[in-house]
């Protein structure tokens, strides 16, 4: 080892005889393997690192599951497809996602003949739409239907299950808006209000 002198990553090997055998070893180079994805909503980014030997089997990284959406794919680099090996440059995968599609019932409520703040749900009237998930969804009086012998009062949102025929402790609005959710539980229920005329 004392014939190697090691200038700049360079080696110099002096020769003395005619037979000698030179041998050089390679060590691979190591470059990075990027898997990154942005958060549906927050719009935040995650990114996962490995480094990984040229010429070593490139291994995809397991989808992460967010819920309400679908995940399409890895697209690498600018081919998008998915390299058997690694190249002698990095790589960056990027994730994508799609919204799941949901849906949101709109109630209607009218007021009960004693004219107090108990409800009765006109469920003739109730409407199922679509939409996707995390869709915002703005519902106002002006959106509402008309329904005879009645003055709509206000709307609110409840998430999971209807808000009720009781609007004792319920803040009704003019206008409100509200995220659609296909997460279990948290479905998204418009409440429309009535007063008698």
């Amino acid at each position: 080892t004392d014939k190697f002198l090691e200038k700049n990553g360079a080696v110099d090997i002096k020769i003395c005889e005619s037979d000698t055998i030179v041998k050089l070893y390679y060590k691979r180079k190591t470059y990075k393997l990027t898997f990154s994805y942005i958060i549906p909503k927050s719009g935040e980014t995650v990114s996962f690192e490995n480094d990984v030997l040229y010429g070593a089997e490139v291994s995809e990284r397991e989808k992460v599951d967010i819920p309400g959406y679908d995940f399409v794919g890895w697209s690498y680099g600018e081919s998008g497809s998915k390299p058997e090996t690694m190249p002698n440059k990095d790589i960056t995968a990027t994730g994508t996602y799609v919204a799941k599609e949901a849906e949101f019932v709109i109630n209607y409520y009218g007021q009960n003949v004693d004219c107090g703040n108990t409800y009765t749900l006109l469920s003739e009237y109730t409407e199922t739409k679509k939409c996707l998930h995390d869709d915002a969804i703005t519902f106002g009086k002006d959106d509402a239907r008309e329904i005879t012998g009645y003055t709509v009062q206000g709307v609110v949102f409840s998430h999971g299950d209807a808000s009720g025929s009781d609007i004792s402790a319920v803040t009704l609005h003019d206008s409100y808006t509200g995220d659609a959710s296909v997460v279990e539980g948290k479905k998204l229920y418009v409440n429309v209000y009535y007063k008698r005329n």
